[in-house]
């Protein structure tokens, strides 16, 4: 190999031994843009083949979304054979995961979708099903950011989204899945899951009035005054950030 540095005025090679450190680091750095190149095609290599499984209709994740569950699915006639916890790794030839609605969760959101159409607070929901002894998401306690995310997610209605994990504010929509994009981002496939517990009509529902408290929230919040702690501090019962606000009293002053 030779290299050589070349301008209009000068053509000098590198190759001597007063260059040998020059060289050393020219030929390293070469290495590592080879070591990357093939990271990065390894890398999409696995991603393509991630979403052409999605595609397909298999999960590929390690914990089942909130009101299902991961079963272990012959590829042979597509039989159910058994659910598998969250965590737990399964390599068996000729089988895979599929997604299956978990008949107590799906109560739960049952209960959390009802009461944002009656107008109920998310705070209220939840020691609604805190109180009732509903399946938790984790091992918190109900809170209301656990009950806007579980409303937010569009999976209960049949619609997956790959690689997004919160909800709570109103999502940007993903891209339908395409195994070939380069984009590593959050995609979205259609139907995803056959007899989602929740309509379409209803979950338009259910996100237009989500929509319009977060759009009164960012208003209140834009109007108030500013407060150090603002979102810092959490509610202890609920898990709310707390925001400031002034209000005027009957005596007028505040």
């Amino acid at each position: 190999v030779q290299l050589c540095y070349s301008t209009d005025a000068k053509h000098v090679e590198y190759g001597g031994s007063s260059d040998e450190g020059l060289v050393a680091f020219i030929l390293a750095a070469l290495k590592n843009v080879k070591a990357y190149q093939e990271w990065a095609d390894t890398r999409q290599r696995t991603l393509r083949g991630t979403r052409l499984s999605l595609k397909n209709g298999r999960f590929v994740g390690a914990r089942a979304p909130y009101g299902y569950d991961r079963w272990l699915v012959s590829n042979a006639g597509g039989a159910f054979v058994r659910p598998v916890p969250d965590g737990e790794s399964v390599r068996l030839a000729g089988h895979h995961f599929r997604l299956r609605a978990n008949a107590s969760e799906q109560a739960a959101v049952r209960q959390i979708l009802d009461g944002i159409l009656a107008r109920k607070a998310y705070a209220q929901i939840a020691r609604e099903l805190e109180s009732t002894g509903a399946p938790r998401p984790g091992r918190e306690p109900w809170s209301a950011n656990a009950v806007r995310d579980i409303a937010r997610n569009p999976l209960h209605m049949g619609d997956y989204v790959h690689g997004r994990t919160r909800y709570a504010a109103p999502p940007t929509p993903a891209p339908e899945l395409d195994p070939e994009a380069p984009n590593t981002g959050p995609v979205l496939l259609s139907q995803f899951v056959a007899d989602a517990p929740v309509g379409i009509d209803e979950w338009a529902r259910v996100q237009a009035i989500m929509n319009e408290r977060a759009e009164s929230e960012r208003q209140r919040k834009r109007s108030s005054p500013q407060y150090l702690l603002t979102s810092i501090l959490r509610c202890g019962s609920c898990g709310d950030p707390l925001f400031g606000h002034r209000q005027a009293p009957r005596g007028g002053q505040r």
